[in-house]
């Protein structure tokens, strides 16, 4: 989950995030500059009428009757479904992106920099993961 959060504030700085966890209180002990776009609530009180739902607990949570415009279920089984009439981002599209910021790294030692070839190469990933 924290991975996912911090992906979300590069991806879309300042956006409104609401957390759902199992323990609220063990989510973040101080979460700072983050709070004035940052709400962490009880799992209890996920009704799902976000936008984009990431699903990173062990609970399948796609019984809500609201249609989140975009759903992830980061097991990367898919024992859990999506509410009905969202769209399905496949785990794997999250693995893949693991992947090239570890490349990055090992090659460049900086996540943030585009290694030679990288479309190439994200290609050749997705391809063997199936993701196309």
């Amino acid at each position: 989950a924290r991975s996912a959060l911090h992906a979300l504030e590069k991806v879309l700085p300042g956006v409104e995030l609401n957390v759902y966890a199992r323990t609220p209180t063990a989510f973040f002990t101080e979460i700072g500059e983050r709070e004035q776009y940052l709400s962490i609530r009880p799992l209890s009180d996920f009704v799902g009428k976000e936008n984009l739902v990431i699903n990173t607990t062990p609970v399948d949570l796609s019984f809500v009757d609201a249609v989140p415009s975009y759903w992830m279920n980061t097991g990367y089984s898919n024992k859990f479904g999506v509410p009905s009439g969202s769209t399905s981002i496949s785990p794997l599209e999250m693995l893949l992106w693991q992947a090239i910021a570890q490349i990055r790294i090992f090659t460049l030692g900086d996540a943030t920099i585009q290694v030679t070839n990288e479309d190439e190469l994200i290609l050749k990933i997705r391809h063997a993961l199936e993701v196309l």
